[in-house]
């Protein structure tokens, strides 16, 4: 059996509420710091037991009640939270509740907070978080702010950064506001400048633009280089200024070329996600096995929404062989098994959009 320690010490620990949330423990001459501390870290923490008031809707003691581990970040967050549900331990000892950061931050319900013993975020800052509530302020409810107003101290604090990495993607779009049809299926962060380019010349054939989209030197390879150095930078000042627990920089810089490890710019491939998972089980000293690699549901929700082509002069230049840089690739669950395939249907939409206009 594995326990899972909390590194709390003494000074943390609320022997008195402890005794107080369970009384057996008094009924067995567990009546001390000493003796309840003992008890806790050696059998209370393992039973789910928990040294912060236990207290239901009408406020009365539940015995049962466990403690909760918090997710805040982005979708990437929402993928690596359901997975670390999944894991045998951690799925009997806390009760998993998510925020993201997509939602009205008016979701978020404070009284969790005193029974959060595991919180798990990334950095948001208070400009992105959402509110259809006017009289909440954002600043309140950044998760640094939560760690510092809301978590027990005993709380064991975990961040991780927000995942982007556009080494794949030399020619990213900047913005696609005046299609907003097409916008919609093909987010900016998705779209390659040059196909896009490609695509509103309405005297390029279909044909001419795969000759061009597939050509092997069609973006430099200098600037391909750029790309990449300014991608591996940019995530490391990310991680630098927000004191990451978790970096992946030197995962991502270690494995880049030998397997995809993203999808598209911000949604990572499962090694991605395992590497990070099992960096989390480390420092929970839990045990890893790979067994996120073994859910295909997981396989599923990670790629099936967007997985894009990456350009086969991008290919070429870092000489990615491995199959995970084939297809098929997708477009909100749209299925396309060749890149060519891709293609035409991104091309295919932004003509029909010029015609319509």
């Amino acid at each position: 059996m594995y326990i899972l320690k909390m590194n709390i010490n003494k000074e943390q620990f609320d022997w008195q509420t402890y005794l107080n949330n369970y009384n057996d423990l008094q009924k067995n001459g567990i009546n001390t710091l000493d003796t309840a501390y003992k008890h806790w870290i050696i059998y209370g923490q393992n039973e789910g037991r928990t040294f912060h008031k236990i207290k239901s809707d009408n406020m009365t003691l539940r015995e049962n009640e466990r403690d909760v581990c918090y997710c805040y970040g982005n979708c990437q967050l929402d993928n690596i939270s359901r997975q670390l549900e999944d894991h045998p331990i951690l799925k009997s000892k806390y009760e998993f509740h998510y925020f993201y950061v997509v939602d009205s931050i008016s979701k978020i319900n404070k009284n969790l907070f005193q029974r959060t013993q595991l919180f798990i975020y990334q950095h948001v800052k208070s400009t992105s978080l959402s509110c259809t509530d006017t009289d909440l302020n954002p600043q309140l409810y950044t998760a640094e702010y939560i760690i510092q107003n809301y978590l027990p101290k005993s709380c064991v604090c975990i961040s991780i950064p927000s995942i982007h990495f556009a080494a794949y993607w030399p020619d990213l779009m900047s913005s696609l506001e005046k299609y907003h049809e097409i916008a919609e299926e093909f987010p900016y962060i998705y779209t390659s400048k040059k196909l896009y380019e490609l695509a509103i010349n309405l005297d390029v054939s279909e044909e001419d633009i795969i000759q061009i989209i597939e050509d092997p030197f069609l973006i430099s390879d200098i600037d391909i280089q750029r790309n990449y150095e300014a991608a591996y930078q940019n995530l490391c000042d990310r991680e630098l200024q927000n004191n990451v627990d978790i970096p992946i920089s030197q995962y991502l810089a270690e494995n880049f070329k030998k397997i995809r490890l993203f999808n598209i710019l911000n949604h990572p491939t499962l090694p991605t996600y395992n590497y990070i998972i099992s960096k989390i089980n480390e420092k929970l000293q839990l045990p890893h096995d790979d067994y996120i690699l073994r859910n295909q549901k997981y396989v599923n929700f990670s790629r099936n929404i967007y997985r894009t082509p990456i350009l086969k002069c991008v290919l070429r230049y870092f000489n990615f062989n491995d199959p995970s840089f084939d297809g098929p690739f997708f477009i909100h669950y749209k299925q396309f098994d060749t890149r060519q395939d891709f293609f035409l249907y991104y091309v295919r939409k932004i003509r029909t959009l010029l015609k319509q206009n």
